[in-house]
Formats: C-alpha cells, sequence, structure tokens
C-alpha cells in the first residue's frame, strides 16, 4: 500500500503543478503571453531569412493560442486530480487500484501531449525557438516531459499483485 500511496502523491503533485502554472498565466498573463507572441513571430531567431515564412505576427492568434495553451493546463490538472481521487479511493485493493489508473493516465498523456506538442515540435521545431537565446522554453519543456514520463512509467508498474507494499 505504501506504493500506492508514493503513486497517488506524485500524480497529485503533477496535477497541482499543471494547475499552479495555469493559475499564474491566469493572473498574470503579461510575461508568457509575450513568450507566446515572440515565439510565434520568431523575431528573435537567429536565421529567420531561412524559416520567416512561418512566423505568425497576428495578435490575436498569440492570444488564441496563448488561452488554449491555458485551457489545455487546466484540463491537464483537473485528469490528474480526478485521477489521483480515483487512486485514493481504490489504494486498499491492488486489483480495484490497477483499474483506477485510466485517468490519472489520461492526464498524464495531456500534460505529455502538452509539452511535446506545443512547445517541442510546434514552438521548438516549426517556429524554431531553439536558436532564440531569450524565448527558448527546450530546456523547461525537457524538464517536465522528463517528470511526466517518469510518473507514468512508475505509474504503469502493476498493482494488483498480493505482495505489493
Amino acid at each position: 500500500m505504501l506504493l500506492r500511496n508514493c503513486k497517488v502523491l506524485l500524480v497529485f503533485l503533477l496535477g497541482l503543478y499543471f494547475a499552479v502554472f495555469a493559475f499564474g498565466n491566469i493572473t498574470a498573463p503579461g510575461m508568457n503571453q509575450d513568450f507566446v507572441a515572440h515565439v510565434m513571430s520568431m523575431d528573435t531567431i537567429s536565421d529567420k531569412a531561412a524559416l520567416g515564412y512561418r512566423a505568425i505576427t497576428n495578435e490575436v492568434a498569440h492570444g488564441i493560442v496563448f488561452w488554449m495553451i491555458i485551457l489545455w493546463q487546466l484540463v491537464t490538472a483537473v485528469l490528474l486530480f480526478l485521477g489521483c481521487f480515483a487512486l485514493w479511493g481504490e489504494r486498499d485493493s491492488g486489483a480495484a487500484f490497477q483499474q483506477a489508473k485510466g485517468v490519472a493516465f489520461l492526464g498524464l498523456t495531456a500534460g505529455l501531449s502538452l509539452y511535446f506538442f506545443v512547445f517541442v515540435i510546434v514552438g521548438g521545431e516549426w517556429f524554431a525557438s531553439w536558436q532564440s537565446a531569450t524565448y527558448n522554453a527546450q530546456q523547461a519543456s525537457y524538464r517536465i516531459l522528463a517528470i511526466a514520463a517518469f510518473i507514468f512509467l512508475i505509474l504503469l508498474h502493476r498493482d494488483d499483485q498480493a505482495g505489493d507494499f
């Protein structure tokens, strides 16, 4: 049961991370909204001549993308919290705990998808933010991807054996 409690805690903490990140974006949007605008505008990359055709400079589009990211963060947080509560309620039974992992996996997949798709693929590669010294979220994105993937792998461990501690 100790291992199950540890898994519940990790799912909860990742949900808390996404909730706090979304809360910060909602209550003080300036810095991160500017970040999105600079990445999409590609105005700080070193080789804009070759890739500049990809730039999106429309402020409305910047705002839409920024608020879509926040919505994705909120959905991820809610799924992780719901998964955490489902796991908490079934932690006394290995088989039931194993069955309750579904929503937590949805939350983990949502979080992994957000950082991999939005920040690594779209921001990093399509808008070439990896070239920017100022507006480059690659390192932070990989850190969150690693944490979420690590929790995903920990949660994969089966919990329906009689000897689970």
